[in-house]
């Protein structure tokens, strides 16, 4: 993988963890806060929705690739029901 918006971010905190910006707490703290952000994207936007953002951000992405994005969107949304409960 070229590029990860998640791993750059935590790139990120970890290089202010390091210049002392931050606490490892707080780097922590923002990383959680990544997962909540996805968990309700995930959880409110209908997958037909989040398919037509992914098309908007990345208009030339393959169909079969789009597919599989649709897919994991599927189970991503799957997982947070289950642990909604």
């Amino acid at each position: 993988m070229k590029y990860s918006l998640i791993n750059e971010y935590e790139k990120c905190l970890r290089e202010s963890v390091k210049k002392k910006q931050i606490e490892e707490s707080t780097m922590q703290v923002y990383l959680a806060g990544v997962d909540r952000i996805l968990r309700a994207v995930i959880s409110v936007l209908p997958k037909k929705n989040i398919g037509a953002i992914i098309k908007k951000v990345d208009p030339k992405i393959s169909k079969d690739y789009y597919k599989l994005l649709l897919r994991v969107v599927t189970d991503l949304q799957n997982i947070v029901e289950i642990h909604k409960r």
